[in-house]
């Protein structure tokens, strides 16, 4: 079966969205936290948080709240802006977002 055909499911949507979302944090907060040249550590010191959270974030593996990717992003000096992207190929070839 193809994505396509798996994301008429709205379970498998419902999964599906929440992974890539998790996944476009984390390598949001990794690029930005390495900008600083800041450890997971580090950040998680400035922000509050464990250690062991951090990397779960960073892994993709956490289930943050908004208020803790806010904060992660504010102890950064940074702010998280938010894009739509083609979910699949073949909505880019057709111009879809």
């Amino acid at each position: 079966m193809n994505i396509q055909a798996e994301l008429e499911d709205p379970e498998m949507r419902v999964s599906y969205g929440v992974a890539t979302l998790k996944y476009d944090i984390a390598a949001a907060l990794v690029a930005a936290r390495k900008r600083k040249n800041l450890s997971q550590a580090a950040l998680a010191t400035m922000a509050g948080v464990s250690h062991a959270s951090m990397a779960k974030l960073e892994s993709g593996e956490g289930n943050p709240t908004l208020s803790r990717v806010g904060a992660l992003f504010a102890a950064l000096g940074v702010r998280c802006r938010i894009s739509t992207a083609p979910l699949l190929a073949t909505d880019m070839r057709k111009g879809n977002t």
